[in-house]
């Protein structure tokens, strides 16, 4: 049941409050029961019960109250009704959390019937004896989960709730039984979930299915997705109009629909999370066994170009984990990640979220110096590199670009590594077993280079591009030698810097005014190497100009090589095309 308080028509309270007491006093005449108490570090509930009529059915009934958000609260009854058997567990079913853990945040737990006082319970083992027929009724609270920790637990604060049934209500061990959610919400809010609405005001599930409730403000669409139905709950300062986010989202669906032969019609829960003052950056998660995506907006961060198509990547991550769940199920590794996140950012080249230059781009990140000097664990951005002839270590997305490039180029029967994975996964015998057999049947495609597959060894880049028709072209830009933060207030300076100090905020260089991020990154290129730039910054309250001596950043990036024979050129204009169609 949602009750929506504080509404403007006369009555209102009363009425919300009078529904709220008719479910909670409903069917309350229990019979005698015996209540033994064990100390266990779980919560756990242990009814010894009679033998049930068939005329009964097994089902609990919750009530969830969520007024006390702001607190990070929840506060939930269960009312429980025609349980059978000679004993029943009662446990918290979330796969990815151990009771223990869930107990931990559950407080205020306690028991009432007829003739019983209420008897408090703190992480016990609760044992009953009572006729079947009768109804049980438990109440406990439940405190938020850290926002790290959204995909596996329910998290609440002032501005929306996020609820996993298998975190917030307990279930019975063994059983799947019917589940009905009514909830009490704050005003304004409401519930998008994916779960069946049972008239119009509750739930209905079983319980052996995490279902997950967004409760908020979030602007609510429903859009059928060829056999996919979909559902987005989009918060109301979220960086994209919910136009676009809907257009981004049936492209990317439509597109993986189509790398997916086997996949069945199912239902997907998108939430598009605000920005929010603990995330300082775009973030992703899947909600495993629940069909469910969350996306957290980046802090300080408007409508940013580069900030949106980080968003539509790792939007395209997770719904490749959607689509292909065994390949997100397989262990994770370098060479899992990097497979993942080269497919999802082939995926918002071949739907529009990139240009074929900007995944080029993309692709380049793998590229770094081979020389004598320690080579970093985690490939960045773009970073300066060494003198011809350039050799790379093939690892994360570059590598699985390669291999792409091999089979669309000289594939034996596959023109693609999305087509040839989509085989594979058909025939793969579970996760575990991805690993070990793809990089095995790739080897079965006489046409993919062996070095594609062994990345212990370096190599000379361009040697390897030459066949499909790619080329690196070196790029010189001026470098700032100082970091900023999102204020553009200087935060990092080399030894022996003259003139700039921490904390200088930069208003302008060369006297055009910086006001967002890509602004800085925009004035790099219409700069000249080595000149002198004027910079004006704010020092406590003062403006100052200060000259700067601009040194130079030297990196490379992919580009089509327009030398190439036509055909190699046309083949991969048409690797790197998009694919037609919404």
């Amino acid at each position: 049941m949602i009750l929506r308080r504080g509404q403007p028509e006369k009555g209102a309270k009363k009425r919300d409050e009078f529904l709220f007491l008719l479910v909670l006093v409903r069917k309350l005449m229990l019979s005698t029961i015996t209540v033994g108490l064990l100390a266990r570090p779980n919560l756990l509930f242990s009814l010894q019960l009679n033998p049930v009529s068939a005329a009964n059915s097994e089902r609990i009934e919750y009530v969830v109250d969520v007024r006390q958000a702001s607190k990070g609260i929840l506060l939930i009854k269960a009312q429980i009704y025609g349980l059978a058997g000679s004993e029943v567990a009662f446990r918290f079913s979330n796969a990815k959390r151990k009771n223990p853990e869930i107990a931990k945040r559950v407080i205020g737990l306690s028991l009432r019937s007829a003739k019983t006082e209420i008897t408090k319970i703190n992480e016990a083992q609760l044992r009953l004896e009572t006729n079947p027929n009768e109804m049980v009724e438990v109440s406990y609270k439940l405190r938020s989960d850290l926002l790290s920790n959204l995909d596996k637990g329910t998290y609440l604060d002032e501005g929306r709730c996020l609820l996993q049934s298998q975190d917030a209500l307990f279930g019975i061990e063994d059983k799947n039984i019917p589940f009905e959610v009514s909830f009490i919400l704050p005003s304004r809010w409401k519930a998008i979930t994916l779960a069946k609405q049972v008239g119009q005001e509750s739930y209905e599930f079983l319980n052996n299915k995490n279902v997950v409730f967004y409760l908020g403000e979030a602007t609510e669409i429903r859009e059928s997705v060829n056999n996919c139905a979909v559902s987005l709950a989009i918060e109301p300062d979220w960086p994209m109009a919910s136009e676009d986010i809907l257009r981004e989202v049936k492209r990317q669906i439509i597109y993986m629909q189509s790398l997916s032969g086997d996949w069945q019609p199912q239902s997907l829960l998108a939430v598009f999370f605000g920005s929010h003052k603990d995330n300082g950056k775009a973030e992703a998660v899947a909600i495993e066994g629940a069909e469910s995506i969350v996306l957290i907006a980046p802090q300080f961060i408007s409508a940013d170009g580069n900030i949106l198509k980080d968003v539509k990547f790792l939007l395209a991550g997770k719904l490749i984990g959607f689509f292909s769940p065994s390949l997100s199920a397989a262990p994770e590794s370098e060479f899992q990640k990097g497979l993942t996140n080269y497919l999802a950012w082939k995926a918002c080249l071949k739907t529009g979220g990139l240009t074929k230059d900007e995944f080029l781009e993309k692709m380049a990140e793998g590229f770094y110096e081979s020389a004598a000097t320690p080579k970093p664990e985690v490939l960045s951005a773009p970073i300066r590199m060494g003198s011809s002839p350039l050799r790379i270590k093939l690892r994360g997305p570059l590598n699985f670009f390669l291999i792409d490039l091999a089979l669309a180029f000289f594939g034996k029967e596959k023109s693609s590594l999305d087509e040839f994975l989509q085989k594979f996964l058909l025939e793969s015998k579970g996760p575990q077993t991805i690993l070990e057999g793809l990089p095995r049947s790739l080897r079965s495609e006489a046409k993919v280079p062996e070095i594609f597959l062994n990345s212990s060894e370096s190599f000379v880049v361009t040697d390897l591009l030459r066949p499909y028709g790619l080329l690196l072209e070196r790029r010189e830009l001026p470098k700032f030698d100082f970091a900023l933060s999102e204020t553009f207030q200087i935060v990092q300076l080399p030894r022996g810097t003259v003139g700039l100090r921490l904390g200088d905020r930069i208003l302008a260089i060369n006297q055009n005014r910086i006001i967002k991020p890509a602004d800085l990154f925009k004035l790099r290129s219409s700069l000249r190497l080595g000149e002198e730039a004027t910079l004006t910054i704010d020092r406590n309250g003062s403006t100052l100009n200060l000259k700067e001596r601009l040194g130079t950043d030297t990196f490379f990036r992919l580009a089509v090589n327009r030398l190439a024979d036509s055909d190699k050129r046309q083949r991969l204009a048409q690797f790197l095309a998009r694919t037609e169609g919404e």
